[in-house]
């Protein structure tokens, strides 16, 4: 699933480079029980997190950057999401309001 989803990340499948976000990615320590990524990165005036684990689980929390507000904090199936035509394009369209 990790290497899902860091191919993912350098695909045209990626919404959210189509729209000029650069990541910041953060890997749990290889000796780590359970693997996951997480991504870091901003869109208009919203922090976006994505958090995915080895196991097909996924996290996100997106916040308001003005106002620190969380605006979606919410799980998801990474393994659904990632074999999508085009993943969070429905959240992408949501923080592009």
């Amino acid at each position: 699933m990790i290497k899902k989803v860091l191919d993912w990340l350098t695909s045209d499948k990626n919404i959210f480079t189509m729209l000029g976000c650069i990541f910041e990615i953060m890997r749990a320590p290889e000796h780590a029980e359970v693997q996951s990524v997480t991504i870091d990165f901003d869109l208009n005036n919203y922090f976006c997190r994505l958090t995915f684990w080895d196991s097909g689980q996924g996290h996100m929390e997106v916040l308001n950057s003005e106002t620190e507000e969380t605006v979606i904090d919410e799980a998801f199936d990474a393994k659904s999401m990632m074999n999508a035509d085009k993943p969070f394009e429905e959240l992408a369209k949501k923080l592009a309001d």
